[in-house]
């Protein structure tokens, strides 16, 4: 799968059921080293649409658990975030 047609799939944490935020809207950490992507960072959405202020969530990429037709699921029991 490229990650052109990931599209616009919700990023769920399935230990509590909260939407994380968008896969096309997530940044790429990678580690120049290795070339292995090690976290995402998505940046939480306000109700009214657009970006909250500078809120976002880390997500560990062992923390993917699938990528599906219109959902990726993350496991989460304790994701970081900056307000």
């Amino acid at each position: 799968m490229r990650w052109s047609e990931i599209g616009a799939r919700e990023i769920i944490d399935v230990y509590n059921g909260a939407r994380l935020g968008r896969l096309d809207r997530a940044d790429m950490v990678i580690d120049p080293e290795t070339g292995q992507i090690e976290e995402l960072v998505v940046a939480a959405s306000s109700p009214l649409g657009g970006f909250g202020r500078g809120a976002e969530a880390r997500i560990p990429w062992s923390a993917v658990q699938q990528v599906g037709p219109q959902i990726v699921l993350v496991e989460l029991k304790n994701p970081t975030q900056r307000d």
